[in-house]
């Protein structure tokens, strides 16, 4: 097939890639632009640093693209530069700034390829035109299932048993649209697995695929695919609804996986109080910050979703199949608080009170 039929296959195929042979292109080394932010990116960045160790005439040079120092702190007085930056100016990385489209364009651009891993923001297309190869992304799930910018939130609250990372080239218009590269094998999801947890398994499994993509090279046939068989899914935002208790419905499992997933959930819980003694009670319906919530295996519930009681230094609440076990909580306008603690508060005084022993549904 000549040069020029490659490449009106490639532009058919993926908009503004450049098709190359994969033996001339594994004879070149590459200038990589790699774009990142957080502790996830720099797992592939470290990947990307050994192959140019172990491999010195696959990569030419890694120049570290990221967004600029933001203000934080109380009265934005510190400037706080996004991790991957501190990486690599730790590690003699030269590192460009940019912020939106605009910057991006303007970047000095005499790269062969870019690796966008959690960079947060599209790569424009005018950029990855003028690169040779243009992408990649590492996407922590097997695309085109959990497209989107929560993937590992969504496959843990939906209970999956396994996920994985992909490849993928970046499309030129679109997040997470780009053709599949390599996949990795399936990872279990354990019951026990918290986000931090997954997220790091899936930021080392990310970093290694990574690695043997830029090693193997077939990012250059443009043609090149692989099929996950996986449902296209979007996986969006996580919003703060998806913390709220639905004692209602949410079973014990439910529970205890969202907690893992999202951290604390909140619930609702009704107190009474008066100035006086002899005055009517005043309801007042305050938000409960519930963590660490665990289904209790072999204990039935006994009684209705959403009441408690204090056993052995925990909070046990029934749900509509079961019970979990809660530690520490937090009432709205108060510090985190123990069971016990928690307990004597509902107990309360003749002046305050919790007015039953049940929390009520977060969406009141």
């Amino acid at each position: 097939m000549s040069i020029l039929r490659v490449a009106q296959r490639a532009a058919v195929l993926r908009p503004g890639l450049r098709a190359f042979s994969t033996s001339a292109a594994h004879n070149q080394a590459l200038k990589i632009a790699y774009f990142g932010s957080d502790w996830f990116s720099i797992k592939s960045l470290q990947a990307v640093l050994q192959l140019q160790k172990d491999d010195p005439g696959a990569i030419e040079s890694v120049k570290v693209v990221t967004k600029p120092p933001k203000r934080a702190g109380r009265g934005l007085k510190e400037l706080k530069d996004v991790p991957i930056a501190d990486f690599a100016l730790e590690n003699g990385l030269q590192v460009l700034r940019a912020d939106n489209k605009k910057e991006i364009n303007e970047l000095p651009n005499d790269f062969s390829l870019v690796v966008a891993v959690s960079y947060g923001g599209l790569i424009p297309q005018q950029f990855l035109a003028n690169t040779k190869y243009g992408g990649l992304n590492v996407h922590p799930s097997f695309l085109p299932q959990y497209h989107g910018p929560a993937p590992i939130h969504h496959a843990m609250l939906n209970g999956d048993e396994t996920t994985g990372v992909t490849v993928q080239t970046l499309h030129p218009t679109k997040f997470d649209r780009g053709r599949v590269i390599s996949i990795s094998e399936k990872i279990p999801i354990a019951r026990s697995e918290t986000f931090e947890s997954l997220r790091d398994t899936l930021a080392d499994e990310g970093a290694k695929l990574l690695y043997s993509t830029i090693q193997e090279r077939n990012f250059t046939d443009a043609s090149y695919e692989v099929k996950s068989g996986c449902p296209d899914v979007y996986a969006g935002h996580v919003t703060s609804k998806m913390r709220a208790i639905d004692w209602s419905k949410d079973s014990a499992e439910k529970l205890e996986r969202s907690c893992n997933t999202l951290g604390s959930l909140y619930t609702h819980k009704v107190f009474v109080e008066r100035k006086q003694v002899k005055a009517d009670f005043q309801e007042r319906v305050l938000r409960v910050l519930l963590s660490d919530l665990k289904k209790v295996d072999g204990l039935e519930t006994s009684g209705a979703p959403g009441t408690h009681k204090c056993t052995d230094g925990t909070i046990l609440i029934n749900t509509v199949d079961g019970v979990v076990s809660c530690p520490t909580l937090q009432v709205e306008f108060q510090a985190v608080e123990d069971a016990n603690k928690f307990e004597k508060r509902c107990v309360g005084s003749k002046k305050k009170r919790a007015k039953s022993e049940e929390f009520v549904d977060a969406n009141l």
